[in-house]
């Protein structure tokens, strides 16, 4: 796999986490 494309994946993955993150806590804020 080229670096490149691993760094790629590893920020997706981050970005997805934190996407994940942000909707269960505006979930939890809104009735």
């Amino acid at each position: 796999m080229p670096r490149l494309a691993l760094i790629c994946h590893f920020m997706l993955q981050q970005l997805s986490l934190y996407y994940i993150c942000c909707r269960q806590e505006m979930f939890v804020i809104s009735p």
